[in-house]
């Protein structure tokens, strides 16, 4: 338990009034102190009991860019009496500094919820905290328990993106194509159940028994998205994470299709998404920046390319590409001509309709 820095005003006012009157002989400023006295022992007194407080925090989360989230406290009280009072006060980490807590009443669950800054991409550590009891004057707290920190990564928006509106009909059967054809590997004795047409006739002649084809699954990517990341590339910074946003919307669509999907960064950065997993791209677009300098380029000669890029940046056949995405141009959607669709921003690429 310790005094607020307004408690431990009130403490010197108190000492100052009793030396005021003791120095001018006045009777009725003891009386004054003693009021002062009082209230500072009354504060003390409303939080020195002990009380008990279970605090359950969240486990990591990942939280889109620029989407209103709060992360929640589970709070349950142990004590006979409600509690009043609470607050959790930061001691490190990001977040707000003090954040109230609702009225807490015996074996009644409670949640705090803590607004987490969502305007940067990228891991944020939120906390620690600790659980205070403070009185109605605010002068005297004492902690009642803590709150570990919470590790948050702020992941790009993603929006509903139309794969094949990108790609267009034969860029969709390509991706398709590439996502999942057959190869044969080696040929194996039959066995009952096999589809004739498999069997291997001139194999199964020199062996002396039936071979039949055994055919191997052979998944390569059917989608590259590529992002540059070079700062000459953008106008200005928000064109280059609205670009960001676009790069995991075209990815994570095409991901949830059954399409895999290579993501590379002109930086050399490289994630994979598919089988409907891709937390990867996600992890590798939270933290991606723009750089001065970028690397050679690295043409895709096989799946289906989209390059994502800023109003300022390359053209996408050096990379492959069929589709270019520039973003930061005039509001709307604009597609002309060789296969270049220029956006404002990363939510106008779901109006994107096929050619």
């Amino acid at each position: 338990m310790r005094l607020s820095s307004r408690g431990i005003g009130i403490g010197g006012l108190c000492l100052f009034v009793v030396g005021a009157a003791i120095g001018l002989r006045l009777p009725e400023l003891v009386a004054v102190a003693g009021g002062l006295l009082f209230l500072l022992l009354v504060s003390v007194l409303s939080v020195a009991f002990r009380t008990r407080v279970e605090v359950t925090p969240p486990e990591a989360l990942r939280v889109p860019r620029g989407v209103p989230a709060t992360l929640d406290v589970a709070l349950l009280d142990h004590g006979a009496r409600p509690l009043s009072g609470m607050l959790l006060r930061r001691h490190g980490g990001v977040g707000p500094d003090v954040v109230g807590l609702p009225r807490l009443r015996p074996g009644l669950p409670a949640v705090a919820a803590i607004a987490i800054p969502t305007g940067s991409r990228g891991p944020l550590l939120m906390g620690p905290w600790a659980v205070e009891r403070v009185d109605a004057w605010l002068l005297a707290r004492r902690v009642v328990t803590r709150v570990p920190p919470v590790e948050v990564i702020v992941i790009p928006r993603v929006y509903p993106v139309s794969v094949a509106s990108l790609l267009g009909s034969e860029g969709e059967q390509r991706a398709s194509v590439m996502s999942g054809d057959t190869d044969v590997s080696t040929l194996r004795e039959y066995v009952v159940g096999d589809e004739p047409r498999h069997i291997h006739w001139r194999s199964s002649a020199k062996a002396g028994n039936l071979m039949v084809k055994q055919h191997v699954e052979s998944r390569r990517p059917g989608v590259h998205v590529a992002l540059d990341v070079s700062a000459a590339s953008y106008a200005s910074a928000s064109d280059f994470e609205e670009a960001v946003d676009v790069a995991a919307s075209v990815a994570i669509s095409a991901a949830l299709t059954g399409i895999a999907v290579d993501l590379t960064t002109t930086a050399g950065e490289s994630a994979r998404a598919g089988g409907g997993r891709h937390a990867g791209v996600l992890d590798l677009l939270s933290r991606v920046e723009v750089v001065s300098e970028v690397g050679s380029t690295r043409r895709f000669d096989e799946g289906s390319v989209v390059l994502v890029t800023g109003s300022r940046g390359p053209s996408g056949s050096a990379w492959g590409a069929r589709t270019t995405v520039r973003v930061g141009g005039s509001p709307g959607v604009a597609r002309p001509m060789g296969g270049v669709i220029e956006v404002a921003h990363a939510r106008a690429l779901v109006d994107v309709a096929a050619p």
